[in-house]
């Protein structure tokens, strides 16, 4: 989604944050969703206009970097998160690998709810899943104050889990809180003040068989519980990792071959999605 402005466990199992340094660049997954934010900012002029050597962008929840590449395009980027080792794997990658845009990124610790930064500092804020984390603890308040970092007629792109009946024990890994409809978004972003510029599911081929295989292992082991949240999303309770699931994700390499097809699927999907709302 696009929008224009008007004691806690680690973010999440240790051990996922090394897999996904090890596969983000190349993974269909996160190549996907990098396309597709791409796309839309893109598509609604994210960057007209605007000198990319005094622009200032913001990545919240940044982890090991893999959105890092479509940030850093329009402008100098800072990258916050509230866990310090997702950080040092980010630090680390962008030495090691002499990444070009290694000079263009500040990684720094801050927490969503209480950023660092004075009002009004970046003209692009991203949030790719990180509302639905138990460490977001009320999501008004998260998308309040990533209103008051956003310039006015600056733009947030925000990514997250859809549909609670998809949670699995990959949500458990994740340290999920809470899963979303699209109007569980849209509608408290217009309510901290943001204009919708485009707001659609993806992942939308993908989905039948997404569906039948999360279905299918919450038959197979205990449904993981995650915890109520009233209207605001607060978060009432916690997930019990020991009790309802084992902590593992879906995050696996996949043969080259069917990381190709897959690629090939999301850029047809990638130009439907930026352009319509498509409806799963």
């Amino acid at each position: 989604m696009v929008h224009r402005k008007k004691g806690l466990k680690p973010e999440m199992e240790a051990g996922e944050y090394i897999q996904m340094a090890e596969v983000q660049d190349l993974h269909w997954w996160f190549e996907a969703k990098r396309r597709t934010v791409d796309a839309m900012l893109v598509r609604h002029g994210v960057g007209d206009g605007v000198d990319l050597s005094t622009s200032r962008v913001l990545e919240v929840g940044v982890g090991t970097g893999a959105m890092i590449e479509v940030m850093t395009r329009y402008g100098h980027m800072f990258g916050a998160d509230t866990y310090l080792p997702a950080l040092r794997h980010l630090f680390h990658n962008l030495q090691t690998e002499h990444r070009p845009t290694a000079g263009n990124i500040v990684p720094l610790g801050a927490n969503l709810q209480n950023l660092p930064f004075t009002d009004a500092s970046f003209s692009l804020v991203g949030c790719f899943d990180v509302l639905y984390h138990q460490r977001v603890g009320d999501v008004n308040e998260a998308l309040a104050e990533l209103h008051r970092v956003c310039e006015p007629g600056g733009c947030l792109a925000i990514t997250d889990s859809a549909f609670p009946f998809l949670r699995s024990s990959h949500d458990v890994a994740m340290h999920a809180a809470r899963r979303f409809h699209l109007l569980d978004l849209t509608e408290p972003l217009k309510g901290t003040g943001f204009t919708i510029e485009h707001a659609s599911y993806f992942h939308t081929f993908l989905f039948p068989a997404a569906a039948i295989v999360r279905l299918t292992k919450r038959l197979l082991q205990r449904s993981p519980t995650l915890p109520g949240a009233d209207e605001a999303g607060t978060v009432n309770g916690g997930v019990n990792a020991g009790e309802d699931a084992s902590a593992h994700s879906d995050l696996v390499s996949v043969a080259p071959w069917l990381n190709a097809v897959l690629l090939s699927i999301y850029r047809l999907e990638t130009l439907l999605s930026v352009r319509f709302r498509l409806p799963f």
